[in-house]
């Protein structure tokens, strides 16, 4: 049973006293200090490894791929010497094997497709 001698008041709000008199306190931090959206230095995990066999080298060229005497316009994205990332329009519609063509370069390469997203392909060197 309480005692009638002591007067505590509770706030119906929820918000704790000890909050109460942070956000009051002239001088004193307003806020509970909360997690940064970036992390610390310290935070970060080990930098991830690439799995290719060579690096890629960014890149815009124009080029195109030809197969059974049809060519198919398309752009180079990226470029390895062992393969390269090739912006084309359906990339559904290239087969799995075909010649691509870097006239910039005098680049003619038979290629493999290796993957394949809704507007681009990854190809590998034969």
């Amino acid at each position: 049973m309480p005692s009638h001698g002591s007067t505590k008041r509770r706030s119906n709000s929820g918000v704790s006293g000890s909050w109460r008199r942070l956000c009051l306190l002239p001088g004193k931090a307003r806020r509970p200090a909360t997690k940064s959206l970036f992390p610390r230095p310290s935070e970060l995990s080990a930098p991830m490894v690439e799995g290719r066999e060579s690096p890629r080298h960014r890149v815009r060229k124009p080029a195109w791929i030809e197969y059974g005497g049809d060519k198919i316009t398309c752009t180079v994205r990226d470029l390895s010497i062992t393969g390269a990332s090739l912006e084309v329009s359906d990339p559904k519609s290239v087969p799995e094997k075909f010649t691509l063509v870097i006239p910039e370069d005098g680049l003619r390469i038979a290629c493999q497709v290796v993957r394949r997203t809704e507007f681009r392909m990854g190809i590998k060197f034969e």
